[in-house]
């Protein structure tokens, strides 16, 4: 016998569990407490033996604070029906009611919380054997990114369906359009594209790649190519053509004819599997003409290898310090950007991550650190500091508090990498190619440093974002193309500096110290002083 007591009150005494005959007694009854429960059983006066407990059960009310998004919930509820046309016998798929993600996940389904509401991202019925055809209503799931489905002919595949979120909030439309300021107008020549194997990404189509067992990754859309593809188109990794974090870059041709670059992740590489997956996951998802596209992976023996379109004019950086010690082989520079909506934000930002293809088009490259944007309501946006000394983010490196603005300082450091030694003495005809002397409109000139200085404020709140930025870099290139209207303005407008640019020059900003390709940049070291109002 013993005693029953909860926070120190009791609640049976003397209790015999072999009172009515058996070793089961039921017992129940209601305590309110606050903050802590605290179940004691004691043995009581007189009793030889005293309680062993040898399993207990608390049953708590838990309060539904999201349902699950209502069509997802009629479409997923519709699937389950479909099935079950063709496997009347399932009785796992007969039992399935109720809200599909809350307060338990259906079996086989993958929930996530987006926009204040529940929605269903993945869908895995291949455990229940399921017979039959994919049912055709799953199209409707608008936010469905994995479907894994065995049907009773014993073939294996994983289908794969790609839903591009209706509000852009993990879409990718970064990077920076090229904006030509102080060069001639001219005609690009026509960008070839790449008609080799890879997916387009489009809205709720459904698109069936072989099953990889060695991979976790979901929402592929890219070609698996296999090893010993991989060592064909390279000719057993012939030509290195560049090395970096990741690991090593080789030259090779496929099978069309198309030259591609292959980045291959060394052993002694500084990143690893998360970097992989994480570049491929996001290209998977996005397209555009100023990224470089990721056309294969190879996810095999140990191995983890990214094909991409090769790069024939090699990078910005190259560009720059080639002319810095030699002469301009080209027009002008071109600089890189369009304006997010929720953007990725790359973290890497730097003149060797703007690859330019045989047309010169410039290609961001390198998203292994890319993030999605934190959201505002999003309190705990602390994350390990990624970047490149020099280029990184002084706030964002003594905070560690990322937004798109961290991105913004790089790309203004990558506009003043030339610029930086000549601008605060006013020496503009030192900037420009001296190819085109005489050819551009100062006025223009001024607006693009401006943008470079605002662009490395101190403090983000300061920071332009980049659509303001891309407006005043297309009021410069305006401005350029109708010089013709302004160059009598060119000499007075050298000499006195331009009064907007005085301005900023009067903040006496600090510039972050560029050095050469081959050394390591250093960064501000230490904090700036807290913003004062304006």
């Amino acid at each position: 016998m013993f005693d029953i007591y909860i926070n120190n009150v009791t609640i049976k005494g003397t209790f015999d569990i072999l009172a009515n005959g058996s070793n089961y007694r039921e017992v129940i009854w209601d305590f309110m407490a606050n903050g802590s429960l605290n179940l004691t059983l004691s043995k009581a006066s007189g009793s030889a033996f005293g309680p062993i407990c040898n399993a207990y059960e608390i049953l708590q009310n838990i309060t539904r604070v999201q349902e699950t998004n209502q069509k997802n919930v009629e479409v997923i509820s519709k699937v389950r029906n479909e099935l079950l046309v063709y496997n009347q016998a399932n009785k796992l798929l007969d039992t399935r009611s109720g809200d599909p993600c809350v307060p338990h996940t259906w079996l086989g389904l993958f929930c996530e919380t987006y926009n204040g509401s529940i929605i269903i991202t993945d869908v895995d019925v291949s455990n229940n054997e399921p017979v039959g055809q994919i049912p055709e209503s799953l199209t409707s799931l608008p936010y469905l990114k994995f479907l894994d489905e065995k049907c009773d002919t014993g073939k294996n595949i994983s289908a794969v369906l790609i839903g591009t979120v209706a509000s852009g909030s993990f879409l990718l439309t970064v990077v920076v359009r090229i904006i030509v300021v102080c060069v001639h107008r001219r005609k690009m020549r026509p960008q070839g594209r790449f008609d080799g194997k890879r997916r387009q990404v489009v809205e709720n189509v459904v698109i069936f790649l072989p099953s990889k067992d060695d991979m976790s990754i979901k929402s592929i859309s890219i070609e698996p190519f296999t090893l010993e593809y991989i060592e064909t188109i390279t000719e057993n990794y012939k030509t290195l053509i560049g090395e970096g974090g990741f690991g090593s870059v080789y030259r090779g041709t496929i099978l069309d004819g198309h030259e591609v670059a292959v980045k291959v992740r060394s052993a002694m590489s500084t990143q690893g599997t998360w970097e992989f997956e994480n570049e491929l996951n996001l290209l998977s998802e996005i397209r555009h003409e100023n990224l470089v596209p990721l056309l294969g992976y190879c996810s095999e023996k140990d191995q983890q290898i990214l094909v991409y379109p090769f790069m024939s004019n090699g990078s910005l950086q190259d560009r720059l310090y080639a002319c810095l010690n030699e002469y301009f082989h080209y027009s002008g520079l071109t600089y890189l950007h369009t304006f997010p909506g929720s953007s990725i934000i790359h973290r890497d930002v730097k003149s060797s991550n703007i690859l330019l293809d045989h047309s010169m088009c410039a290609k961001a490259a390198d998203f292994g650190f890319s993030k999605y944007a934190p959201q505002e309501r999003d309190s705990n946006a602390s994350l390990e500091v990624r970047g490149t000394a020099g280029y990184l983010d002084p706030e964002y490196y003594t905070t560690q508090q990322l937004s798109a603005k961290s991105d913004v300082f790089s790309f203004g450091v990558v506009l003043l990498e030339i610029a930086k030694s000549y601008f605060r003495e006013s020496r503009i005809d030192e900037i420009v190619d001296p190819g085109i002397k005489g050819g551009y409109h100062a006025e223009a000139m001024w607006r693009v440093m401006e943008v470079a200085l605002s662009c490395i404020e101190s403090y983000a709140t300061y920071r332009p974002c980049m659509t303001d930025i891309v407006r005043e870099l297309e009021d410069a290139l305006i401005i350029e193309n109708n010089a013709s209207e302004y160059m009598k303005s060119i000499d007075s407008l050298t000499k006195s500096n331009s009064n907007r640019f005085s301005l900023v020059l009067d903040k006496r900003i600090l510039i972050p110290s560029i050095s050469t390709p081959t050394e390591t940049s250093p960064i501000m070291t230490q904090a700036p002083s807290p913003p004062q109002p304006r």
